[in-house]
């Protein structure tokens, strides 16, 4: 889901509800389809995982992918970018995956430090 037409082309492969937003600028915004029977306008960021749900027709997807991350304290190497896809170097998009792959790691070495700790909590 890194390149912008995989995450449009998520859109496509769910439930077909009705977006408030154009799915296109859902995707430029590093967003892909998460939705369901429960949230059916509902996408992740596919560089820092924030979910966002109930679009608005005049909502912007760039505005609110900054403003949700900064108030839950999330740094998304996309929205610093500030990019889309298609105005990015190589240099920069090459930069970006590995951003995405730090916070993946870094997410990981945190699941497995809590599972550890509770596991040696339980002995």
């Amino acid at each position: 889901m890194v390149t912008e037409k995989s995450r449009y082309h998520s859109f496509g492969l769910g439930p077909r509800f009705t977006y408030s937003v154009p799915p296109s600028k859902l995707a430029e915004a590093g967003f892909f389809c998460l939705q369901s029977a429960d949230a059916p306008d509902a996408v992740e960021c596919a560089f820092c995982s924030v979910q966002l749900e109930s679009w608005d027709p005049d909502d912007d997807p760039w505005s609110e992918h900054r403003c949700h991350t900064e108030s839950k304290g999330i740094k998304c190497p996309f929205v610093a970018l500030g990019k889309a896809e298609k105005n990015m170097t190589v240099e920069e998009f090459r930069e970006l995956l590995l951003a995405r792959f730090d916070l993946i790691s870094e997410r990981l070495l945190a699941d497995a430090v809590k599972e550890i700790e509770k596991l040696a909590s339980a002995e």
